[in-house]
């Protein structure tokens, strides 16, 4: 093989993409001189310089490529991690030290609690009317805020027993029908059998039902007061 034909060889095998190091390790096993074989490298150099070069930018451009990319997964990553670190972290914290406002307590209002006591004694008395057959006919106190109803006489008569949140025993009574009634104060609570409520707040004409009752008080409502009827 000339010189020629050995530059050709070369730079045959260099295109079908050998390198350089098998190249020159084949040639030496088969008897090329060193100096032949680096004759024959620098005529394929210089014969291909322009397409070397380009290679060699062409590999320098993928090294970055790949080095430009590996950078930004690292830096993805890295951030990824830290927004994880962060968040567990402040979940931590905030478990660890907020604590929840505690619950707003319910007010009830005076004028809540005594249509409360209107509700609550109205159920009282219709479980005595359906015990005894007929209304109550007396309201005595049992105690500062318990009332007792029953018959004519409370001793020999079925009773119920009733326990009011703001009215007093005292302020609870049982009297007759008149279209003109209506509770003086808050502290009063009229029971008036044999009656109609002509709205929710004034009583009606009289009522010829032997169980009809209502049951007349005046609701603080606010700064004002407004009286009510309750039918039984």
């Amino acid at each position: 093989m000339k010189s020629q034909q050995l530059a050709e060889y070369v730079s045959e095998q260099m295109r079908v993409g050998h390198n350089e190091s098998t190249v020159r390790k084949h040639l030496l096993a088969y008897g090329w001189h060193a100096a032949a074989i680096d004759d024959a490298f620098s005529k394929y150099r210089r014969a291909n310089a322009a397409e070397l070069k380009a290679l060699r930018a062409h590999r320098r451009k993928a090294r970055r490529r790949k080095w430009t990319m590996m950078r930004r997964a690292k830096v993805a990553a890295a951030v990824l991690v830290a927004i994880v670190l962060l968040v567990g972290v402040g979940d931590m914290l905030f478990r660890k030290y907020h604590r929840p406002p505690p619950p707003k307590a319910v007010v009830v209002t005076y004028g809540q609690k005594q249509v409360s006591d209107a509700s609550t004694l109205a159920g009282t008395i219709a479980q005595y009317t359906i015990a005894s057959g007929s209304l109550p006919t007396a309201v005595a106190a049992v105690g500062n805020n318990s009332v007792r109803l029953c018959g004519s006489n409370c001793a020999s008569t079925p009773t119920a027993a009733v326990v009011l949140m703001v009215y007093k025993a005292s302020g609870v009574r049982l009297l007759p029908y008149s279209p003109e009634l209506t509770a003086p104060n808050k502290y009063a609570m009229y029971l008036v059998p044999h009656a109609k409520c002509a709205s929710t707040s004034h009583i009606g004409a009289a009522n010829t039902n032997p169980r009809s009752m209502v049951i007349l008080f005046d609701q603080e409502n606010g700064h004002t007061m407004q009286q009510r009827c309750m039918v039984l």
